[in-house]
């Protein structure tokens, strides 16, 4: 399923959310429905929870699963476990610091972990 089909499942292409070529990813918010829940499980409908579509490379992905959320890891592990330079891991890293998919430990050199926002992302990344 490509990532305009997941944003339509979702309901939130309609919304103006841009899905580009990657992997997408559906988190977040609650569509708005006239009928409550109830009477629409009755009919056969399901309740939807769509949100923001997050879009993850594969670089992104490989490097996301390369980090772990209970054991900090350096970026040249990263890099090792991912198939990636030590540097392009760093970068990778960064850009996922600012989705808050990865977090740093604060201190010098840094070591990362995997947030519970980037579980959630990695559920529905091939």
């Amino acid at each position: 399923m490509d990532g305009s089909a997941v944003a339509d499942r979702a309901g939130t292409h309609d919304r103006g959310i841009r899905v580009a070529g990657g992997v997408a990813v559906v988190v977040g918010a609650r569509r708005a429905a006239a009928r409550p829940a109830a009477a629409r499980e009755r009919e056969g409908g399901a309740v939807v929870s769509a949100g923001l579509v997050l879009v993850l490379s594969a670089l992104d992905a490989r490097v996301l699963r390369a980090t772990d959320a209970r054991y900090e890891r350096s970026p040249e592990k990263i890099g090792e476990l991912a198939g990636c330079a030590a540097d392009v891991a760093l970068s990778t890293l960064r850009r996922l610091r600012v989705r808050t998919l990865v977090e740093d430990d604060g201190e010098r050199p840094q070591r990362w972990l995997r947030t519970r926002r980037g579980d959630v992302a990695l559920e529905h990344a091939p």
